[in-house]
């Protein structure tokens, strides 16, 4: 993959994209803040959306929430970087039938 933006390990790529299909919790925030602090995440809120980097997203996330005023409704991979990682690990998101 050319862009070394979106590059974390194939394992945490796994977890994110095949068994939370691109949602990412606290957990997966953190450990892609430490993997590849420079990777995009679309963090949604009620009231709107934002990108910022993954070492930026919790923080941003309890900036958010701190007033009570907003919520954090989900972090997920956008589509490019999702799109990318799959691409580059050849990973596929499983379907429930």
């Amino acid at each position: 993959m050319d862009n070394k933006r979106g590059i974390i390990s194939r394992g945490l790529a796994e977890k994110i994209i095949v068994e939370h299909h691109g949602f990412l919790m606290r957990i997966d925030i953190d450990a892609a803040a430490k993997e590849n602090p420079f990777m995009l995440l679309l963090v949604r809120c009620g009231c709107g959306r934002f990108l910022c980097p993954a070492q930026d997203a919790g923080h941003f996330a309890d900036i958010v929430t701190r007033e009570g005023s907003d919520y954090v409704r989900d972090v997920t991979l956008p589509v490019e970087e999702s799109r990318a990682l799959r691409l580059h690990y050849g990973l596929r998101e499983e379907v429930a039938v």
